[in-house]
């Protein structure tokens, strides 16, 4: 009820002011009766913000240009009489050559020459002139011309205006729904994870749902913000289709330890908590994640079952390049065995008997417990029944006779019992007169022999 009544709070607080905002909103309201459409599938906030800056951005052209014609018109009437007298100076000047004493002197050919000379250049004088006035007679008509586009270019702005608001409300309103539905997410995920830390006690289970419950909510929350952002279903799928196209292409290592982490998880996978061999690494499970699976290193240099204190960091594609060794494949249990030489002269039918009881009184309760499961791995693989038993086996050896003891023990208890078992065997041979533990030995046999002369 508590998680409830703040969910309920968080939402009110987040959606009730923005929306009423929203409706009395000026501008909103304009767009809604221009009738704006801002639910195109390419229309974004970023889009419309891009429109409206670019539409303010050419107001702001358009009326600097204004000013610069409205200056030049205004200056235009001094400017002109500067023009007209520059124009006359130039004439008189060119002109006033033909009363100069160097003209008079010229030659009459020549004179003429000089004389087309200078009307050329006054006739380019006029013409630049022509030219000059011409174009400010302009000014008036590219002064309005430039009023009307500012006015076209004004309602563009409001428009464009209107419609960024609109979309950066609707925006604003699909985030706080996403926040909505991952608050609601959030809740139902730590109801869970409560229910399955007080209900499942196997840790395995329990480790698989948590897990489960972390990819879904990430991949409910992004699937969630692309339907948000993208209006079109068709697109938004299309979208999705090219992305898993590109990464199964371009992340192939990826994608396969994905698929290996399903393998893994699945019902004949493996567990955290399981020891493996695969290739030439033997580790406890620590961790499956998506990607990689994590161990803790068994063996090694210490040649024994103990972990060497590192971890092993295997991406979950493994499974596709080595077989995989589960010593916990059906039950949590493994065939040891325990090697021991008497010597020849041992009393080996009593060495059988003894050790077969220290085998049995300390190995047996484990082959029980291993055979509940036998009944299961039949039914499951149709494969015949099997009872697990604890077995002694003798072998003549070069130093003497060897006895084999077989037996089943848990996974993570193999050194231990192991240990226990060698000192049973240690204290049985000391108690017994008659037995005698054997080690490579050699025999000599020496004879008198007279040598020859």
């Amino acid at each position: 009820m508590k998680l409830l009544r703040f969910f309920l709070f968080s939402f009110f607080i987040l959606w009730g002011p923005p929306t009423l905002l929203y409706a009395e909103h000026p501008l909103v309201q304009a767009t809604e009766q221009s009738g704006v459409k801002v639910a195109e599938p390419t229309t974004t906030i970023f889009s419309t913000f891009s429109e409206y800056s670019g539409a303010q951005t050419n107001l702001k052209t358009a009326q600097h240009k204004l000013n610069l014609l409205e200056l030049e018109l205004n200056a235009w009437p001094e400017e002109r009489k500067k023009i007209d007298q520059q124009t006359i100076d130039q004439k008189t000047k060119l002109r006033g050559f033909y009363e100069t004493d160097e003209f008079k002197n010229l030659p009459s050919d020549k004179k003429q020459a000089k004389r087309d000379e200078i009307e050329k250049k006054i006739k380019e004088i006029d013409d630049k002139y022509f030219i000059t006035i011409e174009k400010k007679k302009t000014l008036p008509l590219e002064v309005q011309k430039t009023k009307d586009e500012i006015k076209k270019l004004s309602v563009e702005v409001e428009k464009t205006k209107r419609k960024f608001f609109a979309v950066a409300f609707i925006t604003f309103k699909k985030f706080l729904i996403f926040l909505g539905i991952l608050l609601i997410l959030l809740v139902l995920r730590s109801l869970i994870h409560r229910i399955v830390t007080r209900k499942i006690h196997d840790y395995h289970k329990a480790y698989l749902i948590r897990h489960f419950l972390n990819i879904s909510t990430i991949s409910i929350t992004i699937l969630i913000v692309l339907a948000l952002l993208v209006e079109n279903i068709s697109y938004l799928i299309t979208i999705i289709g090219f992305i898993s196209a590109g990464v199964a292409i371009a992340l192939q290592d990826v994608f396969t330890s994905f698929v290996g982490w399903l393998i893994l998880v699945g019902a004949k996978g493996i567990k955290v908590g399981d020891r493996i061999q695969t290739g030439e690494v033997v580790g406890e499970v620590i961790e499956i994640g998506v990607l990689r699976t994590t161990l803790i290193e068994i063996g090694s240099w210490l040649k024994t079952e103990q972990e060497t204190g590192r971890g092993i960091l295997l991406t979950n594609n493994f499974i596709f390049k080595n077989p995989i060794f589960n010593y916990n494949f059906a039950h949590d249990y493994v065939w040891q065995k325990v090697d021991i030489t008497l010597t020849f002269e041992s009393n080996w039918k009593k060495a059988q008997r003894l050790l077969k009881e220290v085998l049995v009184n300390n190995t047996g309760e484990f082959c029980e417990k291993a055979n509940r499961y036998n009944t299961y791995l039949s039914r499951l693989y149709n494969m015949e029944e099997k009872k697990n038993e604890p077995a002694l086996f003798m072998n003549i050896a070069d130093s003497g006779v060897q006895f084999t003891l077989r037996f089943m023990v848990p996974t993570h208890q193999i050194l231990s019992v192991k240990n226990m078992l060698s000192e049973k065997i240690m204290e049985l041979i000391q108690s017994e007169p008659d037995l005698e533990l054997a080690y490579p030995t050699q025999r000599i046999n020496l004879q008198n022999q007279q040598c020859p002369q």
